[in-house]
């Protein structure tokens, strides 16, 4: 009785650590940062239910365009190297058999300025229509001078780009923080590919 009560346990806190739609998705898609022409690592995991499966193929897609295919290591993490010749955002898809997910790569210049939200701060101001809609306002007109960079603590992308989307934030990149350090260029690109 015990032991099933610890597994049970276990798997909750699986569940919860992990992000929800991680726990059940075939392959996760993580979202990239860099400059132009500047190889960048486009980054998958392959799970299972619960943990990391990896020897799994994957195909990366940008515009209906087959780049390339990725077999995913014994940590489930797979990577396609690429070198972005054009600044701007663009979206790609990883599929695994019935399993895909997007990820954005947005790609600056080497000139643009960006400014790092925090999301789950970002997000408090959300409980009441006022506050989102200058919220989103504000954003928007950042957007035409600065590319703009979600960070996300706790939340994982996949919750965080729904947050995004149902508060008709402008599109970008969500990295996970990883300290004050993220600000230079190449921790960005660090953040982006772990």
């Amino acid at each position: 009785m015990r032991r099933h009560f610890i597994f049970i346990i276990f798997f909750g806190l699986s569940l919860l650590w992990g992000n929800a739609r991680c726990a059940h998705a075939g392959v996760v898609f993580f979202d990239t940062v860099t400059t132009t022409r500047t190889p960048v690592y486009l980054k998958v995991l392959t799970k299972g239910l619960l943990f990391p499966e990896g020897g799994r193929l994957v195909d990366i897609y940008s515009e209906g365009r087959k780049l390339g295919r990725v077999l995913t290591g014994g940590d489930g993490y797979g990577f396609l190297k690429i070198i972005p010749e054009a600044a701007g955002l663009t979206t790609y898809e990883a599929r695994l058999d019935a399993h895909s997910d997007s990820a954005y790569l947005l790609v600056m210049k080497k000139t643009d300025r960006a400014i790092l939200f925090d999301l789950e701060s970002l997000s408090r101001t959300f409980l009441t229509k006022t506050a989102r809609n200058d919220t989103q306002k504000a954003l928007n007109i950042l957007n035409k001078k600065f590319k703009l960079i979600y960070l996300s603590r706790l939340l994982g992308p996949s919750v965080a780009k729904m947050i995004i989307a149902k508060a008709e934030l402008p599109a970008s990149a969500v990295l996970p923080w990883q300290g004050p350090d993220l600000a230079s260029s190449s921790s960005l690109q660090a953040a982006s590919s772990t």
